[in-house]
């Protein structure tokens, strides 16, 4: 803006314009930068409409991802009242068939991340979609893997692998079988009757992992 300033003072000096008075070259400076003003806020209009446009079409298109979270912040308060800040402003879209993997260093927050993204912690800000509703007012069912060995130890693997389908009512005979049939799946079959204690660490892992898939989940 700058320049073009400095350049119409310039033409006004030329011999074109000698004869005007210094209030008509004002007049026509002045002329001169208010067009070029006005033509950088007619573009600005447009691209902050075209933006604007941009957005709503990304709300209304967002019932074509399979999970949204939006502006996704958490703070931890202890009982004094000190913060600790675990993640801040986390915004992401996963589609339908598609893998998504969080890497990140010891302390980083992605649990916190997968806590909230399950519905299992509240975010201090932003929200949880799925399909586009609100991961708070549906019922979806979402498999979920902790780190640590979550497996009851007074159940025997068969029992533990069902029970997600006992919790959700389906009869003794059909959760058992459906039990089998996940155990068979992943190379535990054999091992119905064991507890925990009994199996290794890898065949704990598995038996936790084929409990989640049982329910046959959202995500």
């Amino acid at each position: 803006m700058y320049i073009y300033i400095i350049n119409q003072f310039y033409n006004c000096q030329s011999k074109e314009y000698t004869n005007y008075s210094t209030h008509t070259k004002v007049a026509i400076i002045a002329e001169a930068i208010l067009y070029k003003l006005w033509t950088r806020i007619r573009k600005a209009r447009y691209w902050k409409g075209k933006w604007w446009k941009n957005c709503n079409e990304r709300r209304e298109n967002m019932s074509d991802y399979k999970l949204t979270m939006r502006g996704i912040h958490h703070v931890y308060k202890n009982k004094v009242g000190d913060e600790t800040e675990a993640i801040k402003l986390i915004n992401l879209n996963v589609m339908e068939g598609e893998f998504l993997a969080i890497v990140g260093a010891s302390g980083c927050g992605k649990s916190t991340l997968l806590n909230i993204m399950c519905g299992m912690i509240d975010p201090s800000e932003g929200e949880v979609l799925v399909e586009g509703k609100n991961i708070k007012s549906e019922k979806i069912k979402i498999g979920y893997i902790s780190q640590s060995d979550t497996l009851l130890p007074w159940r025997n693997i068969e029992s533990n692998v069902a029970l997600g389908l006992e919790i959700e009512g389906m009869p003794k005979k059909e959760r058992l079988q459906k039990a089998r049939e996940m155990m068979k799946m992943s190379g535990l079959s054999g091992f119905e009757k064991k507890y925990p204690y009994e199996l290794s660490g890898g065949m704990k892992k598995r038996a936790v992992i084929i409990r989640a898939l049982a329910q046959n989940p959202d995500i």
